[in-house]
């Protein structure tokens, strides 16, 4: 339960960081942009986190679920481990099922110990998705550490926000000199160098 869990948790949260990156860049990072698919990322996550991981780790297996799983894959217990289970559960307030309950159990209990444990609990379930879990995770640290530009910039600004505060935004229009005062009948050259992507056409406004 716990590696299927981490598994959907990490691919969820792999999937929802590429579409908040391309939806980021269609709205160009704008602050707004950012914020509300930060809060989608986050909020998605910990849903995934909470349904599939914390939410069937808080459900009790049953004992007798559980017998019946081990005697589906040894049948040679021959539903000595149900019948037991039924026993216990009955052995309060029928006097038969107390009789017999120890005997029974004992019995069961000394066939089950020969069952390997690979079949009760197998490998693979266990294996495959801690590789899925593992190989999202790597995804998601490469596509900040080195995807491509936007790639890069958006999952770091929508994971880590907070320590992206103080680097250069993806988007930018540079513009020199910037805020000044041009005294009367002056001439001044502005330079407007967009960094991140290419405008169809530049409007000045002069105040």
């Amino acid at each position: 339960v716990t590696a299927r869990g981490l598994a959907f948790a990490s691919v969820a949260a792999l999937l929802l960081t590429v579409a908040a990156v391309l939806l980021a860049n269609a709205w160009r990072v704008s602050n707004g942009a950012v914020i509300f698919l930060r809060s989608v990322l986050w909020i998605g996550t910990i849903a995934v986190i909470v349904l599939f991981l914390v939410r069937p780790l808080l459900e009790r297996l049953s004992d007798a679920r559980l017998a019946r799983s081990i005697e589906e894959k040894n049948p040679h217990l021959q539903d000595r481990l149900v019948t037991a289970v039924h026993l216990a559960e009955q052995r309060e307030t029928d006097a038969n099922a107390k009789l017999f309950h120890g005997i029974l159990a004992e019995d069961a209990l000394s066939r089950a110990a020969s069952a390997p444990p690979d079949l009760v609990i197998e490998p693979r379930k266990i294996f495959r998705p801690m590789v899925w879990a593992v190989s999202a995770l790597a995804v998601i640290l490469l596509l900040g550490f080195f995807g491509p530009g936007v790639f890069r910039y958006g999952t770091r600004v929508l994971w880590v926000g907070w320590a992206q505060a103080k680097s250069n935004p993806f988007y930018e229009l540079r513009v020199t000199p910037g805020d000044i005062v041009v005294g009367r009948n002056t001439d001044q050259e502005v330079n407007a160098q967009p960094l991140g992507f290419l405008p169809n056409s530049v409007r000045l406004f002069v105040l």
